[in-house]
């Protein structure tokens, strides 16, 4: 399983085996906390990035071209970017494949999971890419600050995505787009009961 969370925090894979792989119960918790978790960054979870045409401007102007850009992208035309330096659609689509390989390899050589953070948009394009929902569709799934996403993700089985993909609803997108993913399905979105009275 892979838990995915949402959070203001930089993009960090972790993997929770012990690094000594002994069973350091006597040890102080402290130190125990710190042997098992191992840090990793990983560039291909940071979040969609729109590019600097946006900076300085209202966030009401700002948000209203991410929206425009993102729906480009919701109807398969996903090699638009909103202006020089900004990721077009195909490249955060090839990030998050890239991300659940990373984070499957990681898990299959941890037991089977794997906790990563990231941000809401991108977890979105994620998760509609898991679920190979309309982008449309996968623009409106909630996502809290600190919330939880847990996947399921297959260590061998595979799938591909192409231009005739359900992500871009009824439209195409180019036809050399190839994706080729873990099979995976979404146990839980946007859980946030841990956060009960902190927000």
């Amino acid at each position: 399983s892979l838990f995915v969370s949402e959070t203001a925090a930089s993009a960090t894979s972790v993997d929770i085996s012990n690094r000594d792989g002994n069973d350091n119960t006597n040890n102080n918790i402290d130190n125990n906390c710190y042997n098992a978790l191992k840090l990793q960054p990983l560039s291909s979870l940071g979040e969609v990035d729109f590019g600097p045409l946006n900076e300085g401007k209202p966030s009401t102007l700002a948000r209203a071209d991410m929206y425009a850009t993102y729906g480009a992208w919701a109807i398969g035309n996903i090699d638009a970017s909103l202006g020089e330096g900004g990721e077009t659609g195909r490249q955060v689509l090839s990030r998050a494949t890239s991300a659940l390989n990373t984070l499957v390899d990681i898990a299959a050589s941890n037991g089977g999971s794997a906790v990563a953070f990231s941000h809401s948009t991108y977890l979105r394009m994620l998760l509609g890419l898991v679920m190979e929902v309309p982008l449309t569709e996968a623009a409106a799934i909630e996502q809290k600050n600190c919330c939880i996403n847990v996947l399921d993700v297959s260590t061998v089985e595979r799938r591909d995505i192409g231009p005739n993909s359900n992500l871009f609803g009824r439209m195409t997108a180019p036809q050399d787009f190839r994706l080729n993913v873990p099979n995976a399905s979404v146990v839980r979105v946007n859980e946030n009961q841990h956060l009960a009275g902190l927000l």
